[in-house]
């Protein structure tokens, strides 16, 4: 959840992509209006810190390890005519199973037992739909919608467990002169978006959960002008109405409990992207951003984007960047997010290869009507590496060992005794995917 955003300690390697002469064709089922490509995955998985726990806890508990399996699956549905109207349609769930929770804290079979089956269940299911009505015009209408739900069951006494939905509803029109012939110099798209965020757990027990519910409408203008072949300026400019879930309590009430979190935030920014040889590119974005925040401080000031690659094809792409930003959030008025990271992908051979990510992140949660009115400094970093390999057909092979860490010293205002919000996490992952 955004509203409890861990601030790790990051070596992130994962998420490897090979190029398209390392894999079969993708098995696609054709009729005369559709085409439809199936997608499964089975992943296992080590977690040395199952629950998230400190290992200092006040509560006395230990980490428990336990080992996990995954079985996934997708498809993607679009249309075969384009001429006019695109249809595109991705889906994909997950359920996961514990096959073993160990323990070090003493408790007995039954109820490591209990613990472990109510771990087991869909870990999450997405779905992302768009239609596009005037396909090849310069014109066109686009409507999209973007579901994705997530379940976290709770541990032992604690009420941290959720099932939570997020959807985002939009249209756009998108004018770009030229788009038959490839796609002119200019475009202009003008947006708008309803999200919706909501528990399907009743979750009375816990607070940040209820204050985290909102709707919210963004109307945004995107602008674009490619001056050079592969080089482009953009201007993006978004104003939001944040709606949140006001607890009970009227106007005028001075408890951070109670006062409304509701925002409406206006951001700016002016990019540029391309190339800077035919091996450098860039990709910069700043600008302005203020939340505008119905009672208490707001966010005001500097957002932005920077980040620079190396591509050397086929053989190597790297990356380092930071981002500024300002954000709303559930747990306070807002949090600021400043982050640096690098991300690397070495094809070895056709056959293999390795993706390396480290990303350092910084969450400063303003203590305006913040839970317990306080302050909250998370700092995180987060590591992966993966090793990717083709195998023969549409199947692929992928072993990743990630850790994450939280140092922060925000201490959790639910149990007694209270928790640490911090935890150090390695994750151990054999993944198979089909397609």
């Amino acid at each position: 959840m955004i509203t409890k955003t861990h601030v790790a300690l990051t070596l992130l390697l994962a998420s490897i992509s090979i190029p398209n002469l390392c894999y079969a064709e993708p098995l696609t089922l054709k009729t005369d209006s559709f085409k439809l490509r199936p997608q499964l995955w089975l992943s296992g998985d080590y977690d040395d810190n199952v629950f998230y726990e400190s290992e200092q806890e006040p509560t006395g508990n230990l980490p428990n390890f336990g080992a996990v399996l995954k079985v996934g699956g997708g498809l993607k549905l679009q249309n075969r005519d384009r001429s006019g109207v695109a249809f595109n349609l991705d889906a994909s769930s997950a359920y996961r199973h514990y096959v073993y929770l160990g323990d070090e804290n003493g408790r007995a079979e039954s109820e490591l037992e209990t613990l472990r089956q109510g771990r087991n269940g869909i870990d999450f299911a997405r779905l992302n739909g768009q239609l596009i009505l005037g396909n090849q015009s310069d014109v066109q209408l686009i409507l999209n919608d973007r579901f994705n739900y997530i379940e976290r069951p709770a541990f032992e006494g604690t009420t941290f467990g959720f099932e939570r939905v997020d959807n985002i509803l939009g249209t756009a029109v998108d004018f770009s002169p030229g788009r038959r012939n490839g796609g002119g110099p200019l475009g202009l798209k003008l947006g708008y978006e309803l999200r919706s965020i909501f528990f399907l757990n009743e979750g009375d027990g816990l607070l940040i959960q209820q204050r985290s519910e909102k709707n919210a409408h963004t109307f945004s203008l995107a602008s674009r002008w490619r001056f050079l072949p592969k080089n482009f300026l953009t201007f993006d400019v978004s104003y939001t109405s944040n709606n949140y879930n006001d607890l009970a309590g009227g106007e005028g009430d001075e408890d951070p409990e109670l006062l409304s979190r509701d925002s409406t935030p206006l951001r700016m920014e002016l990019g540029l992207s391309g190339l800077i040889t035919t091996r450098f590119s860039v990709y910069l974005k700043g600008g302005y951003s203020n939340t505008y925040n119905r009672n208490g401080s707001s966010y005001e000031g500097f957002i932005g984007l920077f980040q620079f690659s190396y591509i050397y094809t086929p053989v190597t792409e790297v990356s380092i960047g930071y981002q500024r930003d300002g954000q709303d959030s559930g747990f306070s008025n807002f949090y600021t997010l400043d982050r640096i990271y690098a991300k690397s992908s070495f094809n070895l051979s056709n056959r293999l290869t390795l993706n390396a990510n480290i990303s350092y992140d910084i969450y400063e949660y303003n203590a305006a009507n913040a839970i317990d009115n306080a302050s909250r400094t998370d700092p995180v970093i987060r590591s992966q590496v993966a090793l990717l390999t083709k195998l023969t057909g549409q199947f692929s092979l992928q072993i990743a060992y990630s850790i994450e860490a939280n140092y922060t010293d925000y201490e959790l205002p639910v149990n007694d005794p209270i928790d640490f919000a911090s935890y150090q996490r390695q994750l151990f992952t054999l993944a198979l995917y089909f397609n």
